[in-house]
């Protein structure tokens, strides 16, 4: 079987080793330590051991049901150990798509975002010589991040491309080069990462372009696209000896364009006259337009609103400055969103830095499943799927204190504000529940 991560296609297995657990104490904190170690030479794919023939593999690390470990149990910190290793190692949360990235050879603590009690350890390049042991900790509890090298990084995948940002409409488009000869005004845009503009071109009688309108400005533009003439082009036929012509009509000759200015019937002595370049004064057959008889091809160039610039992020933004908050107490009944403009989005451009996230909840039924994700108004972002089960007995009645559901303290996490967020009911038995939210964010133009 396979597993995507990071854009790749990974076989997985279950973690095979003890799960050690201990308390402990941390800058006047008391938590819970949960210790693993991975193996990499007791794993196999189809048979065959990791290495040079299978060098990827994702190790699946669930403490679940292990009755040593207190619950809930929400992480906040990871140890990894691979100081003794070329290969490197990836510690990653399916709930949050949160990845941390730890170099061959280096070890440290890392901040964690996750409320799931699975972690998931890729290695990537594995080598049948060189198969590691990988220690792993996870802590309850904030540990100061620190590693002895500096560059592994913890990123957050949601962020899902280098380049970011809501882009931006287009205000106009810039006839570079008016073309010629063109049959049908049609332009169209494409490209640039956004979608839905549209422009309305007019030419004259020549076929060059002489406005090119926008009618629909589209959304999401992070680069210039690509504004392109549709139709054909149809060049004057050369101008050819005792052909009757009407007046009007274009004809190629000596490098340029000559309009009749009369109807000349086939054979008379005027139209089987070379053009008036030949003439002058009044009474001339031809004039010159001075254009030439070639197709020439249009050029255009769209403008971008001042937020079209690519925003270019490793996966980190400014420290949060924490200065708004809101707490929301929702009942949802049923499957559904049930909170919409969570952080007074949409803005025209710029970011929410979401610092802290709390979620608690009181059920009204025994044995009651919920699930609820924080997601765009189109759902396709996804940041955090919160699952919260019911036990048996368990009721708002008996229930003196909200059940804490989910905690996320520290964090600096992007979201794009161009964007409406909200919370999503995606699954929902028995009975209601009252759910608070609390959220503390900023906003930045960076």
């Amino acid at each position: 079987m396979a597993y995507n991560f990071l854009n790749g296609t990974f076989p997985y297995g279950a973690y095979q080793g003890g799960i050690a657990t201990k308390q402990f104490q941390r800058q006047g904190a008391k938590g819970d330590l949960i210790s693993l170690q991975i193996d990499w030479s007791k794993y196999a794919v189809g048979g065959e051991g990791l290495g040079n023939a299978n060098p990827n593999f994702m190790v699946v690390c669930n403490w679940e049901a292990n009755a040593n470990i207190p619950q809930p149990y929400f992480p906040k910190s990871i140890y990894i150990d691979n100081a003794n290793s070329v290969t490197p190692i990836y510690a990653y949360f399916s709930d949050t798509r949160y990845t941390v990235e730890v170099e061959a050879g280096a070890i440290g603590w890392f901040p964690i975002i996750t409320g799931s009690p699975t972690v998931n350890i890729v290695a990537i390049g594995l080598e049948t010589n060189f198969l590691p042991l990988t220690n792993i900790a996870i802590s309850n509890i904030e540990i100061q991040p620190y590693t002895n090298v500096a560059s592994p990084t913890a990123i957050a995948e949601w962020l899902a491309s280098p380049v970011i940002g809501g882009g931006a409409s287009l205000t106009g488009i810039a006839i570079i080069n008016p073309g010629s000869w063109y049959t049908s005004n049609g332009i169209t845009i494409s490209g640039g990462g956004g979608s839905g503009a549209t422009v309305h071109g007019s030419i004259d009688g020549f076929g060059r372009f002489i406005t090119a309108d926008l009618a629909n400005a589209g959304a999401g533009f992070q680069g210039l696209p690509n504004v392109l003439p549709t139709g054909s082009q149809s060049a004057p036929a050369n101008w050819t000896s005792g052909e009757g012509v009407s007046a009007g009509a274009l004809r190629g000759y000596g490098g340029t364009t000559w309009s009749a200015n009369f109807t000349m019937a086939p054979g008379s002595p005027a139209s089987e006259r070379p053009p008036p370049a030949f003439f002058s004064g009044i009474g001339n057959y031809w004039s010159d337009t001075g254009v030439s008889p070639v197709p020439v091809t249009a050029i255009f160039q769209a403008e971008l609103g001042a937020s079209g610039a690519a925003i270019i992020t490793d996966g980190y933004g400014t420290p949060p400055l924490r200065d708004q908050g809101q707490n929301y107490i929702d009942g949802p009944t049923g499957t559904g969103v049930f909170r919409t403009n969570l952080f007074g989005t949409p803005y025209a451009s710029g970011f929410i830095y979401l610092s802290e996230y709390h979620v608690k909840g009181y059920p009204s039924a025994a044995n009651g499943a919920y699930a609820w994700q924080l997601q765009t108004s189109t759902g396709s972002v996804i940041l955090f799927p919160v699952v919260y089960s019911i036990g048996s007995g368990v009721t708002q009645a008996n229930l003196i204190f909200p059940f804490p559901v989910f905690d996320i303290n520290g964090a600096n996490i992007k979201l794009d504000a161009t964007k409406t967020w909200e919370l999503n009911m995606t699954t929902f038995t028995g009975g209601t529940v009252s759910i608070g939210s609390g959220f503390v964010w900023t906003y930045s133009q960076l």
